[in-house]
C-alpha cells in the first residue's frame, strides 16, 4: 500500500476522531498522532501490515458513528 493511502487515512481518523462519541476521544486523537509520527518511516513489511489493519479497524468503527444523528438520545447499532 502506498504511503499516501496511509496518510489519508490517519487523516481521516485525525478529523473524525474528535467526533466519536467516546470518553476517552482525545486520548485516542492524541494516540493516533504519536502512532503516525513514530511509525511513518517504517519498512518492515510485517509491521506495515498490522498497521494497515489497526487503522481499518478504526476507520471502521468511527464509520459505524458516524452515519448515526448527534442530537438523537436513542441510538442503536448492529454488530
Amino acid at each position: 500500500m502506498s504511503g499516501n493511502v496511509m496518510i489519508h487515512k490517519y487523516r481521516f481518523l485525525i478529523r473524525n476522531l474528535p467526533n466519536y462519541p467516546s470518553k476517552s476521544r482525545f486520548r485516542l486523537l492524541t494516540t493516533t498522532r504519536e502512532e503516525f509520527r513514530n511509525n511513518r518511516n517504517e519498512t518492515n513489511e510485517k509491521k506495515l501490515d498490522m498497521y494497515i489493519l489497526e487503522v481499518d479497524s478504526g476507520i471502521k468503527e468511527i464509520m459505524r458513528y458516524k452515519q448515526l444523528d448527534s442530537n438523537s438520545k436513542n441510538w442503536t447499532i448492529n454488530l
